[in-house]
């Protein structure tokens, strides 16, 4: 790998719903006002996200989930605030338009999307060029893609385009495409390409583009995540954040601490 390129592997990740004090989301040790688990405009840390509805399972669907709007008085984006709407008035906003709209995904899916994106964002787009006149962000084992689809919501101000890459286009994809679009009137869909590929067996001959280009995935199955990071040596990305999951199993010569 190229001497520029940064590394970066999330091996854990703690999504906790015992929470008990309004507001409906939360995080950190004491209720407060943010929908995220770093300070929008200083990024510091406050802790993993957490739920307030112990009752509920977190593989909820989101208008099931919260009784009311999860953000109350969050004030509408237009076109016009692009450029000064932050990454937490977005994040308010495509929730509370996700709980308007009956939007399916889970509770628990949107808040680790979110996490993701925060936990994530400022390593990805700073190893950037900066004189790239277009950059690529790969959302491998994609599903539904809001992982990658945040990148694109808090930055309309970049040439960024996304490429999801999946075994099939799942049905909800299209559904969250659109409501982001109606969310946030600067989101635009054709930068968004998601491309049927199945990486086990197609990523010898599917490559990323010759422009920069960052890899991510969340939470793919077994051994996926290996394969994921292949994909982003050959040729090297700028950078990649990988979230595996359920890797139990799924090698029986690697230690027992990695399979557990």
């Amino acid at each position: 790998m190229k001497a520029a390129t940064s590394f970066l592997l999330i091996v854990n990740f703690i999504l906790l719903s015992s929470w008990t004090v309004p507001p409906s989301m939360g995080y950190g040790p004491t209720p407060l006002s943010k929908p995220t688990a770093y300070k929008a405009e200083t990024a510091s840390y406050l802790g993993p996200l957490r739920l307030s509805s112990p009752d509920k399972p977190p593989r909820t669907r989101i208008r099931d989930y919260f009784p009311s709007l999860p953000f109350p008085n969050t004030k509408t984006l237009t076109d016009d605030r692009k450029a000064v709407a932050t990454t937490d008035q977005v994040l308010r906003a495509v929730a509370n338009e996700f709980y308007e709209t009956s939007a399916p995904i889970d509770v628990k899916e949107l808040c680790e999307s979110y996490e993701f994106y925060l936990r994530t964002r400022k390593r990805i787009l700073s190893s950037f060029p900066p004189s790239a006149p277009s950059l690529h962000l790969y959302d491998l084992c994609s599903g539904h893609g809001l992982s990658s689809l945040l990148y694109l919501a808090c930055n309309p101000g970049i040439p960024l385009h996304l490429h999801l890459l999946d075994v099939r286009l799942p049905p909800s994809h299209p559904e969250l495409l659109s409501r982001l679009e109606s969310a946030l009137p600067w989101f635009d869909p054709c930068r968004v390409h998601f491309h049927e590929v199945d990486l086990r067996t197609s990523s010898a001959t599917f490559h990323p583009p010759s422009e920069p280009y960052a890899s991510i995935s969340v939470h793919a199955c077994g051994s996926l995540t290996d394969v994921a990071m292949s994909f982003s040596l050959d040729p090297p990305c700028e950078a990649m954040a990988h979230l595996p999951c359920c890797y139990t199993g799924a090698a029986k010569d690697v230690p027992y601490g990695m399979r557990r």
